[in-house]
């Protein structure tokens, strides 16, 4: 993996951390039910990458298999990064 920023492939890996909470953070999808809001379900793990070249922070989530297969099925090509 290249760093967006510069090009650098000096990334270092880690997760985003609340220190307030001693918790990682955490990514819920929109549209998530109340239920799962209620008890925390469904909250995929959000990974970081660092750059030790220009320092800057690219983030990742871990999808669902569920989230996965319903967002990889397009009927036509697949929207580009800037739409």
């Amino acid at each position: 993996m290249k760093c967006v920023a510069c090009g650098g492939e000096e990334l270092v890996e880690g997760v985003l951390f609340d220190k307030a909470y001693a918790s990682e953070i955490g990514f819920k999808a929109s549209g998530a039910s109340i239920l799962s809001q209620m008890f925390g379900t469904g909250v995929m793990p959000v990974g970081a990458f660092g750059c030790a070249r220009c320092g800057h922070l690219q983030l990742g989530v871990e999808l669902s298999e569920r989230l996965l297969k319903e967002h990889q099925s397009f009927d036509k090509a697949p929207p580009s990064v800037t739409e």
